[in-house]
């Protein structure tokens, strides 16, 4: 287990919040906050100066085993999916396939219905794989059933931004001619926020403790390790989450079940016959190619504070961190999501304010 260390400095100098107000007296020219170092810079960094590099999926070229072998090899969980023609020019985009619109296709491929796991599809679970593997990625587009995505203009601001970060994964940003440049995401904007920290550690709410964290989740749903790794997506898949907390017989944190796990599934044990094992297996298989222990999961208490967890995310590189008691009992747990809604400067325009979006 990753246990977070205490990272907070000791020292602390003028704080000024994100009240719009103090914004104003910054923008203003207010000594040691003004120019490049100043809060009101970084939030009012347009999109364009942040791009990511671009990684497509082809409709009628590439298939579901291509686009999950691009996602492990580039470290990322969505690809836009495009359509192109003869000259290979891009000339649609058709919305982005991620990680648990592949694990509703791994479903759907089983044969698993929406109430269990039969047993004539334990049976027959290790004929499903080509039929998984082979579909075409058009095939998969929202296939969970909820769009993780918006298309908006590069000149958009970041602090416009974060609330939309908070309602989806990723942005697709395009310049004036409706050609799109670059992609953000909540870990490269949280990977930001950590390595500019020089920028908004003023900000008080820094320092407040995650017991008070305003978009935690109390009710932390959790499985046991022996559940069957199908039973366990599947669970993930109705409830609309992208992990599920792994406990052991005492109810004790032991490990982390995401949908990220079906890269490394595709990458390093492609078994059909691993999904129908208990999970704890399976993520044993999992870790040891990545390097990791088996029971591998990021945790704070509710000690911590809001600094601690920015840390946390941009050290260790996951997408969820869980707070355990004293008896490493689950908490709550705070995702890259949660943590997008809550750093939003409070003088971010409503919904309604912001520029159109796809």
């Amino acid at each position: 287990m990753a246990q977070a260390e205490q990272m907070r400095p000791q020292t602390e100098t003028l704080k000024p919040g994100f009240d719009k107000d103090a914004l104003k007296r910054v923008e203003e020219g207010q000594p040691g906050l003004h120019g490049p170092y100043g809060i009101a810079a970084l939030y009012n960094k347009k999109l364009s100066k942040f791009k990511m590099q671009i990684i497509y999926a082809y409709a009628g070229e590439d298939t579901v085993q291509e686009i999950l072998t691009r996602m492990s090899v580039s470290f990322i969980h969505g690809i836009p999916v495009v359509r192109r023609n003869e000259r290979k020019e891009i000339t649609e985009l058709l919305g982005f396939v991620d990680l648990l619109d592949i694990l509703a296709h791994l479903l759907k491929s089983c044969g698993v219905s929406e109430k269990e796991l039969s047993d004539a599809t334990i049976e027959k679970i290790g004929t499903f794989g080509k039929e998984f593997r082979k579909a075409p990625i058009e095939n998969v587009l929202d296939l969970a059933g909820s769009s993780r995505y918006a298309v908006i203009d590069e000149n958009t601001t970041l602090g416009q931004a974060l609330p939309l970060l908070k309602e989806h994964h990723r942005i697709a940003i395009k310049d004036n001619t409706g050609r799109l440049t670059g992609i953000i995401t909540q870990s490269f904007i949280a990977n930001y926020l950590a390595k500019n920290l020089g920028r908004i550690k003023m900000d008080p709410r820094l320092d407040n403790t995650l017991e008070n964290f305003p978009f935690k989740t109390d009710n932390v749903v959790v499985i046991d390790r022996n559940t069957r790794v199908l039973d366990a997506f599947l669970q993930m898949h109705t409830k609309k989450l992208s992990a599920l907390a792994v406990v052991d017989d005492k109810g004790k944190l032991c490990g982390n079940l995401s949908a990220s796990d079906l890269k490394g599934w595709h990458m390093f044990e492609t078994r059909m016959r691993l999904l129908v094992r208990p999970v704890g297996r399976f993520l044993k298989h999992i870790r040891k190619f990545q390097f990791k222990s088996e029971d591998f999961m990021v945790t704070l208490n509710k000690k911590n504070t809001w600094f601690d967890l920015l840390k946390t995310f941009q050290k260790h590189s996951v997408r969820r961190v869980y707070l355990i008691d004293d008896n490493c009992k689950p908490t709550g747990v705070i995702s890259l999501t949660d943590f997008m809604g809550a750093i939003a400067p409070s003088t971010a325009p409503r919904k309604e304010e912001l520029p159109p979006r796809k």
